[in-house]
């Protein structure tokens, strides 16, 4: 049985500032009431103001409840997709480095963690009710 668990909520975003500011947003009005939570996001190469949006988000009294729970990575793939290309496998279609990719930046994201319960959610995901949905989590451990 878990007692006040920390619990790490994980996303990768890129190019997606509206999607992930509507992820957070609809979590502060969703989860009234629990604090130990985290969120790690994991920005990779992004092109638009995901990153203006993520460097000032304490500065916004919408997120006000998750001030100091955010921590952003940034993470470039070209490092990994050269690695990858060096040992011989094929990443040269867009499909081939998504899917090389898919796993790596979630694990990255893991190691980050500091939670006991960790959640892995994509970047367009809505939280669409209201009320304390970390505390309805912890229950169900």
């Amino acid at each position: 049985m878990f007692i006040n668990p920390k619990i790490t909520f994980m996303c990768v975003t890129y190019n997606r500032s509206a999607m992930i500011r509507n992820l957070l947003l609809s979590f502060s009005y969703a989860n009234l009431g629990y604090d130990n939570f985290e969120w790690l996001v994991l920005e990779h190469d992004t092109s638009d103001d995901t990153v203006d949006f993520l460097k000032n988000i304490d500065k916004d009294p919408l997120f006000e409840s998750l001030k100091g729970k955010i921590k952003i990575l940034y993470q470039s793939d070209r490092d990994y997709l050269e690695l990858l290309t060096s040992l011989n496998i094929d990443v040269s279609t867009p499909l081939r480095q998504r899917h090389a990719l898919f796993g790596k930046l979630r694990n990255d994201l893991f190691k980050e963690s500091q939670g006991e319960i960790l959640i892995d959610l994509p970047d367009d995901h809505q939280f669409i009710t209201r009320g304390n949905f970390c505390q309805n989590i912890v229950d169900i451990f």
